[in-house]
């Protein structure tokens, strides 16, 4: 782990335990964590640790997150521990909401202009500039995904533009080659092709600096939680201590706790359930 990394993922960690007074015994959680012995009875020894949790200290933390949440006008979700949720869960708290702004409307027109005339981009360029152009907040990864979108179809335009172009250029040589000088040819760059390319691609770029300059929110709070059981208590300590609680995740999602880890955590007390929204 670099240095970047490190200090990032520590960083959260402690924006994350701010808000909450963990109910069981921390010390002792993390010196059964960084023991050495075997892994089973690591296992019994954080039941051992989690499964006479404080009751109070976590109902005061459902009040306290829950109206935090509320006011921060979030999202509370509550899922039960598994590889899938805690997948899932890290993307929720990562997911930012934004609010368009003058910058964004002024590219939703150039798109509009951009794109005039062609029906393979107008579909994808229509959707971009419909979420550009909204008048409430939108989700950033929906916002990125148009991006994504309208990107593939201008290189499939390009695409369609030059075997166009080239096959034009050969039946122009079939045609009439005995006639045509060399300098009398058509170039790609005759055809501005790239040019309109970049103009294109440049705009989509000119939306992400936009997008990163707007007004945004994070959308959710995310609680996993899980009974304490002899096979399952190692999992819901190491979500709270920044460990990767399940073993082959891709680097994208391992990179998410470091970027939004502050907004998970995870309980042993199904009374979450009283107040989640999903």
């Amino acid at each position: 782990m670099d240095g970047v990394t490190w200090r990032d993922l520590h960083i959260t960690w402690l924006l994350g335990q701010d808000r909450l007074d963990l109910p069981y015994d921390r010390r002792a959680a993390r010196e059964v964590l960084a023991s050495d012995i075997d892994p089973d009875d690591k296992r019994l020894r954080l039941y051992e640790v989690l499964r006479s949790y404080d009751r109070d200290i976590e109902g005061d933390n459902i009040r306290r997150i829950a109206a935090e949440v509320r006011a921060q006008r979030q999202e509370l979700v509550f899922g039960r521990m598994s590889r899938a949720f805690h997948n899932q869960g890290t993307l929720f708290a990562d997911a930012a909401l934004l609010f368009p702004n003058a910058r964004m409307a002024e590219l939703a027109d150039a798109l509009d202009k951009a794109t005039r005339g062609s029906e393979v981009l107008q579909p994808t360029a229509e959707a971009l500039r419909l979420l550009l152009k909204k008048g409430e907040e939108i989700a950033l990864t929906q916002l990125e995904g148009a991006c994504e979108r309208f990107e593939e179809a201008v290189l499939e335009v390009q695409q369609q533009d030059t075997l166009a172009f080239l096959q034009r250029a050969r039946e122009r040589v079939e045609n009439h080659g005995d006639e045509l000088a060399s300098t009398e040819l058509p170039t790609v760059e005759d055809a501005h092709i790239g040019q309109q390319t970049t103009a294109r691609l440049r705009l989509v770029e000119d939306v992400r600096r936009a997008a990163l300059a707007a007004d945004k929110r994070n959308a959710a709070y995310v609680v996993v939680s899980q009974r304490p059981s002899p096979t399952g208590s190692h999992l819901l300590v190491k979500i709270n201590e920044f460990e990767e609680p399940y073993l082959g995740k891709s680097e994208n999602l391992k990179k998410l706790v470091r970027l939004s880890g502050n907004r998970v955590y995870s309980s042993p007390d199904y009374r979450w359930l009283e107040e989640a929204d999903h």
